[in-house]
């Protein structure tokens, strides 16, 4: 919690003839505010601004629920940001995001995710993960 981060993501496809690729690539400013937490239960918000190097921008907020420190739920809603500039597609104008699963975070333990970026349901957008943890 209560950390600014920026970060670009490239969430593919990849393939050798769209090279450097940039075309797919976002770039995303957030802020995770401090969580609240009681004994078993911990609410992370947190809010973010968007900008696809192909499309208009658009802001979030989310809230991730944390259950004994190992399960998660988020969901959070967005929106297209207007008149900043034109997309070369529709953009829509609310997206939806949620996510869910099993991490945490210590060194050698299994996590299992899965997350839907949008915009909405129906745009088949999800990424499973399954992993293990590590230190270096």
């Amino acid at each position: 919690g209560n950390t600014l981060s920026f970060t670009v993501h490239n969430w593919g496809p990849l393939r050798p003839e769209d090279a450097p690729g940039w075309r797919g690539a976002e770039a995303n400013l957030n802020y995770k505010a401090p969580r609240v937490c009681l004994d078993w239960l911990c609410i992370g918000p947190i809010a973010s601004v968007t900008v696809p190097f192909a499309g208009g921008p658009y802001g979030d907020m989310r809230m991730t629920f944390t259950f004994f420190g190992k399960l998660f739920a988020m969901g959070g809603i967005g929106r297209s940001i207007p008149n900043v500039y034109d997309p070369p597609t529709p953009a829509p104008e609310w997206r939806m995001v949620y996510g869910f699963g099993i991490w945490d975070w210590r060194p050698g333990t299994l996590f299992i995710t899965y997350y839907d970026w949008g915009p909405d349901w129906r745009a088949h957008n999800g990424v499973l993960s399954v992993g293990i943890n590590w230190r270096f």
